[in-house]
């Protein structure tokens, strides 16, 4: 009967160590897991860590090398951007800004004399040695100053023409002048014209000339029947 119940006693003991034995290996095999897990998540812990340092050593050197507002002593070899820009923006405000005054005031001042010499529409006094344009051209026009006077001045140039014979004449229309008042300039006191390629002609009875009647130049046909080519102008003075 004994013998029957320590039996039974040690079967239930080596039930118990079996399943503590399986609990307590279960328990070991989780808490390697778990330490694994906390290696893995230091590590990782770590590697955040330094990428934040690196983070903020990074900022910090751009903080350094921008600087602070009032920075000097900026060159093209050392200084922070501040004192870079500071010692651009004093040599601008007290050297270049200096030029570009002194350059504004020397176009003010040219510019101002220039406009001078123009002068304005009603100047008087013009003369070869003193008044400004408009007073110079006003001498001439007639409307101030003293000497020949110039009232209009015209242009234009007649083509060559065929005659009807050689003693035929052409009269050219022009603005009415006073004759008496006029003189008629023109390029043909000698104008050469051709009939055919050999044979050439002079006539200084073709001279134009201005008809008194003032608003017509007339021209004689050459001895060969043409009417030669000119450029006139005529002058009035008052």
């Amino acid at each position: 009967m004994k013998i029957a119940a320590f039996e039974q006693i040690k079967k239930s003991l080596q039930r118990t160590k079996g399943y503590t034995t399986n609990k307590v290996s279960e328990l070991a095999d989780a808490t390697v897991a778990a330490i694994e897990e906390l290696d893995e998540r230091k590590a990782n812990s770590e590697e955040i860590t330094q990428k934040i340092d690196t983070t903020i050593q990074n900022g910090t050197d751009i903080k350094s090398l921008i600087g602070e507002t009032a920075n000097t002593g900026g060159t093209t070899s050392a200084g922070t951007v501040m004192a870079k820009i500071n010692k651009l923006l004093t040599d601008w405000t007290t050297t270049r800004a200096g030029y570009i005054t002194n350059l504004n005031s020397r176009l003010t001042s040219t510019r101002a004399s220039r406009l001078d010499n123009i002068g304005t529409a009603g100047d008087t006094g013009g003369s070869a040695t003193a008044g400004t344009i408009m007073a110079k051209l006003n001498a001439l026009l007639g409307s101030g100053g003293s000497g020949t006077k110039i009232k209009s001045i015209q242009h234009g140039k007649a083509t060559l023409q065929g005659a009807t014979s050689s003693t035929a004449t052409r009269t050219i229309a022009i603005n009415q002048v006073i004759a008496a008042k006029s003189i008629l300039i023109t390029d043909t006191g000698f104008t050469t014209f051709y009939k055919n390629s050999t044979i050439g002609y002079r006539n200084d009875t073709s001279i134009p000339e201005l008809l008194n009647n003032g608003n017509q130049l007339q021209q004689k046909s050459s001895d060969a029947g043409y009417y030669p080519e000119f450029n006139w102008s005529v002058i009035e003075f008052y």
